[in-house]
């Protein structure tokens, strides 16, 4: 792939890798490379599309996880119906206090984000309690 679109190898591993963000040339250059033209147009608007939600991701979290679950927890007050899916980690609002704090530690870890574990924590428990009541 790297020769065929004129890179070096390394610029190849690193978008396969997902520690580069492809430009929209580089796009471009691999679609054609692959014989895919047709779909250059559509990958270019989901790359941007990713990104652009990549960046609200850290706009919300620069300060930590309180404010996003404070957040969460007012769209849910607002919720007449709320349904879950997630297929790796128990939902939120049936995590114990002790559960959250483990997940929300290691997420903080990965991110790098400011560590507000316990107040996030409190305000996603808070969310459950809510939640228990109206049931």
């Amino acid at each position: 792939m790297a020769a065929q679109c004129g890179w070096h190898p390394a610029k190849t591993s690193r978008i396969q890798d997902a520690k580069t963000q492809p430009s929209d040339a580089d796009i471009r250059a691999w679609c054609i490379a692959c014989g895919a033209e047709g779909q250059t147009a559509d990958l270019i608007a989901a790359s941007r599309a990713v990104e652009s939600m990549y960046l609200e991701w850290r706009r919300l979290h620069r300060s930590g996880m309180r404010k996003v679950q404070e957040d969460f927890y007012a769209l849910h007050e607002r919720a007449k119906v709320c349904r879950v899916y997630v297929s790796n980690v128990v939902p939120g609002f049936f995590q114990t206090s002790e559960y959250a704090t483990a997940l929300m530690r290691s997420i903080t870890e990965f991110q790098g984000t400011p560590d507000d574990v316990a107040d996030a924590v409190a305000a996603r428990v808070a969310r459950r309690v809510t939640t228990a009541s109206l049931s």
